[in-house]
């Protein structure tokens, strides 16, 4: 697979804090281009891992790259953010307007929220 964008999602986001089971050293930088996690389509009121088989079966990992979002927030704070569709021949298709996302390190849930807008890349 390839590492072009196709398209972006914009979504708003609530890391979750360590006490809810999210990321122990806080929220990454959302506009470096660095943190590239998976969403899953998925109730945003879920908290916890995704169990072994959701993890293991890959097409509900959908691996994307946060391209632009605030500076210095923290962990239980609504973000709005830009990500990239990472991957060419994955169907992002589910990614659409009004979905529900989890924000997934590994198994470990680390951000829940919706989709808020898909546009084409360019």
């Amino acid at each position: 697979m390839t590492v072009e964008a196709k398209a972006k999602r914009t979504i708003r986001v609530r890391f979750l804090t360590s006490e809810e089971g999210g990321r122990r050293s806080g929220v990454p930088n959302l506009s470096s281009g660095q943190y590239m996690p998976h969403l899953v389509v998925g109730d945003p009121s879920r908290k916890g891992d995704l169990t072994p088989h959701e993890a293991l079966s890959g097409h509900h990992m959908l691996g994307v790259r946060f391209v632009n979002g605030p500076a210095g927030v923290g962990c239980d704070q609504l973000v709005l953010c830009v990500v990239e569709l990472l991957y060419t021949g994955v169907d992002y298709a589910a990614l659409r307007a009004e979905a529900g996302i989890l924000v997934v390190e590994g198994r470990r849930i680390v951000a829940t929220g919706h989709v808020l807008a898909s546009s084409d890349a360019g």
